[in-house]
């Protein structure tokens, strides 16, 4: 099987499954392939339908979440994996809630506005959920040293 990205013709074999459920090619020509020759078929489809090869950031995604689904019509690239992880939230708090801007609470994983919520280490925690956790753990503490001996 050939491809042709941009005036580079790439030599590939047939395709097989990854452990990840990615698909492979060998693909020798390649000039970002590893030693093994062993590239992301889905990388290789994406540069043959862009006419171009990928810069190291962007990122090659499956619209489908299929990732053995390797048509040109499935593949989408990203510029980098930060809007790509971005997109990924966004679906799942548009399956999970309805609303693709809704942030999920990670101290009682309901799922809110942003405006809601505050921006902790953790993640996005609504104020009363922060509040509380913060009581719960600072209690814990007093007890925990009042309750020890310093012999």
């Amino acid at each position: 099987m050939k491809y042709v990205i941009g005036e580079t013709i790439i030599e590939a074999s047939d395709s097989w499954s990854g452990p990840n459920g990615y698909r492979f090619v060998y693909a020798k020509d390649h000039p970002n392939a590893p030693k093994s020759n062993q590239m992301y078929e889905h990388i290789v489809v994406m540069e043959k339908k862009l006419g171009r090869f990928l810069s190291n950031e962007e990122v090659v995604h499956h619209i489908d979440g299929d990732r053995s689904n390797n048509h040109p019509n499935n593949l989408m690239v990203y510029k980098d994996n930060a809007v790509h992880c971005f997109n990924h939230y966004r679906k799942i708090a548009l399956d999970s809630c309805g609303n693709a801007d809704y942030v999920k609470c990670w101290i009682c994983k309901e799922w809110d506005t942003p405006s809601n919520n505050m921006i902790s280490c953790r993640g996005y925690a609504h104020r009363i959920c922060s509040n509380e956790y913060r009581n719960k753990w600072a209690k814990e503490k007093r007890r925990r040293l009042n309750g020890s001996s310093w012999n």
